[in-house]
């Protein structure tokens, strides 16, 4: 019988862990220009629902690539879909480490399971980058707090940033049809009586 115990209670903690390891943050790999910017959105996966109130972590990206900013030492971030309103998010650089931290003063849980947890904004940090460099970043020191009891460590997460192409920048040119009359302000005349105008890029008087 004694056995029989100790072989239930060996089965209930191994359930437990597995349960334990669908808690996950994800960072899905992107593909960044040499010449703009790019949305680094990282995901979550909670084993419950309304069971987690806050976490955080710190994001590491390579010295080739910057955070773009809110002021000061501020990363710019945009929320996803789990946020309750009564949460509060930070999101600090420190010697090289975005530090960033939710939480509920008044306990409420983050909303789903799974889904879009923050999005920061990346950009080349130098011109120097070329095309089909890949550059890894890392999220780590990961902690989920749950509504009851105490925080949890999670796996630390890498992805990886590949350098694309120039985005194409289109010019455009605004043609000026020189057989049409313009005052001396530029602003095009229909049926110049007379006067001094400007035509073919001349100035001409209309008798």
């Amino acid at each position: 019988m004694k056995k029989i115990l100790i072989s239930m209670m060996a089965l209930l903690a191994v359930a437990r862990m597995s349960v334990a390891q669908t808690n996950a943050l994800t960072v899905t790999d992107i593909t960044l220009p040499q010449n703009s910017e790019a949305a680094l959105t990282v995901n979550f996966q909670f084993d419950t629902a309304d069971t987690y109130t806050g976490y955080q972590f710190q994001l590491e990206l390579p010295s080739e690539l910057e955070f773009v900013m809110n002021g000061g030492t501020k990363v710019a971030f945009t929320k996803g879909s789990c946020h309750n309103e009564s949460h509060s998010v930070t999101a600090n650089l420190d010697k090289g480490l975005v530090k960033v931290a939710e939480l509920s003063l008044s306990s409420e849980p983050l909303i789903g399971t799974s889904g879009e947890l923050l999005s920061f904004t990346i950009k080349p940090a130098t011109e120097k980058l070329t095309v089909g460099q890949t550059f890894t970043g890392t999220i780590k020191n990961i902690l989920i707090v749950p509504v009851e009891g105490t925080k949890q460590s999670l796996a630390d997460v890498t992805f990886s940033v590949t350098i694309g192409n120039v985005t194409a920048i289109q010019s455009i040119e605004q043609s000026v049809d020189n057989s049409k009359y313009y005052d001396l302000k530029g602003q095009r005349v229909e049926e110049p009586t007379k006067g001094l105008y400007i035509k073919n890029g001349k100035k001409v008087v209309v008798k």
